[in-house]
């Protein structure tokens, strides 16, 4: 059994729907076509000021009409796509891609932790996502490099986006979250074999447990600080891999 924190309103799924969930390894591309192309048109650095304004507001339009049908708006490859921070910010996203497996093949540039670290910053429940953004063709080779791991009731749709809105989901590259229970302040984690096990919190604040000598550890327990206004655990294996949780504290 897996037991996952959640996340919206800090509402968790019941006994009865830990102990029949379902353990989903969700390969994600880009999501909706609109969105992705919005976060394209964002990466642009229009000159002029007043064409900037009119883009802001064409795609705050978007992003409102998106969010009234029921979507979830993430903000993809920002280190690839070039976005600052004063973007990411302004974008109200409720989600950031921390890792993209096909960006990491491109150039390098795959990396979405510092623009996550600034939405939790404005918004302590913002969610983290690893993807593949499989394209699926010859010249792009690179997939199953990212994904998250979903706890959820019932394999359906509407299940799994219901967890997904609740924060109830891992991402990973490879290491595994097998528990994360949190009592009060107190929380305890298990995982697959790693190297290191860290509690982040804002700024330069964290814990960890790990050494570089080749320890494996497979749990650790931290006792959350109470001025920390967000905290999510990071684990990294022997060859590099990490995964992260969503935000720990209820917001």
């Amino acid at each position: 059994m897996e037991q996952f924190p959640a996340h919206r309103g800090g509402r968790r799924p019941d006994r009865a729907q830990l102990d029949q969930a379902h353990r989903v390894r969700a390969h994600q591309q880009r999501g909706r076509r609109d969105l992705d192309e919005e976060q394209h048109a964002e990466s642009r650095g229009l000159d002029a000021q007043r064409d900037a304004a009119k883009s802001d507001i064409v795609k705050k339009l978007a992003r409102k009409t998106a969010r009234a049908q029921g979507a979830l708006t993430i903000l993809a490859h920002p280190l690839w796509t070039g976005n600052s921070l004063d973007v990411a910010l302004r974008g109200g996203f409720e989600g950031v891609e921390v890792y993209n497996h096909v960006c990491h093949w491109l150039n390098g540039k795959d990396d979405g932790r510092a623009h996550w670290n600034a939405l939790l910053e404005q918004n302590p429940n913002t969610l983290a996502f690893s993807v593949d953004d499989a394209h699926l063709r010859p010249e792009h080779p690179g997939w199953n490099g990212g994904w998250i791991v979903v706890n959820t009731h019932a394999f359906t749709r509407e299940a799994l986006f219901q967890s997904i809105w609740k924060g109830n989901f891992y991402a990973s590259c490879g290491p595994e979250f097998h528990t994360i229970e949190l009592n009060g302040r107190r929380l305890h984690v298990t995982t697959s074999s790693v190297q290191f096990i860290r509690l982040v919190g804002p700024g330069s604040e964290g814990e960890r447990l790990g050494s570089f000598d080749g320890e494996v550890l497979y749990e650790a327990s931290f006792i959350l600080p109470e001025k920390w206004s967000y905290a999510y655990l990071e684990i990294e294996n022997l060859n590099g891999k990490r995964a992260w949780s969503n935000p720990l504290l209820e917001q």
